[in-house]
């Protein structure tokens, strides 16, 4: 009866340690990529949110903090007595915390400054010419990179930032 060399298992071990790092690696959260996505995701809801206000379908709103944003519909159509309601029966403009390690800085409409939790609103005509700034810690500590999103006057939502994502 052969058992196996010393060579033999120390290959066997080597070939099992690479492939639990590359499980590890694969598994484990990139937090760059969870920022990219959620400012990309972001981008995408709001142009989402002008085209239904300029279809005229609903009024739509939305509003940010530090921690996150969710959006609001119109409860009438009177500009008068209108009431804002948390938008939770569609599935796209459910309330959302940011990535980790992402925050809402800055918000202006029109050139105006927006006090965090005031409401972007989205109407029939044309589109909203807002700044959103957004910071994310940098890769190293201390570090910080400025991402913004801007709405332009064609309805869509342009994403500048430091890493031009």
């Amino acid at each position: 009866m052969r058992g196996f060399t010393l060579i033999e298992l120390l290959v066997v071990l080597v070939i099992l340690g690479i492939m639990t790092t590359a499980v590890a690696l694969s598994i484990t959260t990139d937090p760059g990529r969870a920022v990219t996505s959620d400012v990309k995701r972001l981008s995408l809801l709001l142009e989402a949110a002008m085209i239904e206000a300029q279809a005229g379908r609903r009024q739509l709103a939305w509003s940010a903090d530090a921690a996150g944003y969710e959006f609001w519909e119109a409860e009438s159509s009177n500009e008068r007595e209108r009431h804002w309601l948390p938008l939770t029966a569609d599935e796209r403009f459910q309330s959302h915390r940011f990535a980790a390690g992402l925050h809402l800085v800055r918000l202006e409409n029109e050139g105006l400054a927006l006090p965090q939790g005031a409401l972007l609103v989205f109407r029939r005509g044309d589109p909203p010419l807002f700044r959103i700034a957004l910071e994310s810690s940098g890769k190293q500590p201390g570090q910080a990179e400025t991402i913004e999103l801007r709405g332009l006057p064609t309805g869509r939502v342009e994403i500048l930032g430091a890493a031009e994502r």
